[in-house]
């Protein structure tokens, strides 16, 4: 996977959180444009897939995702995760790039 997808990918987790509040935000304003409306079902998108691949996912990958991406103010690393749930960071690293390459499949990039 390439970097820029992989921190695409990242950033999208990151806002995953806020996204639902920020649409119902967005909606309440009555100056609906075009280039507001693309954007707001590109959010859209990227909630749905972020929650169809979580809910398809292990519980240890859910965890991988949910402490680094999901926290206001993460505090562990991949390899702080990992010692937490009893893997290796091999297996955590592996386990979070199978849910980025799942989540870019769905978004369609390669």
């Amino acid at each position: 996977m390439r970097k820029t997808t992989f921190h695409y990918i990242e950033d999208i987790l990151r806002d995953y959180p806020q996204t639902e509040s920020y649409i119902r935000d967005e909606l309440k304003k009555e100056d609906m444009t075009i280039i507001r409306d693309r954007s707001l079902r590109l959010l859209r998108e990227h909630e749905n897939v972020v929650e169809w691949t979580l809910k398809e996912s292990d519980n240890d990958t859910k965890s991988i995702i949910e402490e680094l991406y999901f926290k206001h103010n993460p505090v562990l690393t991949i390899t702080g995760v990992a010692l937490q749930l009893h893997v290796s960071r091999t297996v955590a690293s592996r386990k979070r790039k199978r849910f980025f390459e799942q989540v870019a499949k769905r978004l369609g990039i390669r």
